[in-house]
């Protein structure tokens, strides 16, 4: 059971890091939560195809798509290989050590208490 929470409190604080990440615009941000979503927590690959992307993100255009995946990748927040059976491997990257900007002073300690369960 400890090894389960753990995986929460992970999950919990990369959901964190996307959704605080203030170098990410809030479409970039939205596709890469929806990628995330479809991550699995042993490989921490994720395989959605375009199709489930372009469903979820709420477009019919795959350029609206590529394009988003253009910029995660050049911002370096994505890696894209080529996964099983031609699938699209998708691996995000968390930036490491960055520091929280929003409302905290230089001078002042985040001190932040993660939910048990993982919920709000």
């Amino acid at each position: 059971m400890a090894n389960n929470d753990t995986e929460k409190s992970d999950r919990w604080t990369e959901f964190n890091l996307i959704i605080d990440n203030e170098k990410l615009t809030h479409d970039e941000k939205l596709l890469l939560l929806i990628i995330f979503r479809y991550v699995n927590n042993g490989s921490k690959k994720s395989y959605p195809s375009i199709e489930t992307l372009k469903r979820v993100y709420g477009t019919k255009r795959n350029e609206t798509i590529f394009n988003k995946l253009k910029n995660l990748y050049s911002k370096g927040y994505l890696i894209k290989n080529q996964g099983f059976q031609n699938r699209n491997e998708y691996t995000i990257v968390f930036p490491k050590n960055e520091p929280c900007t929003e409302n905290v002073s230089s001078n002042e300690k985040r001190n932040e208490v993660l939910p048990k369960n993982g919920r709000i």
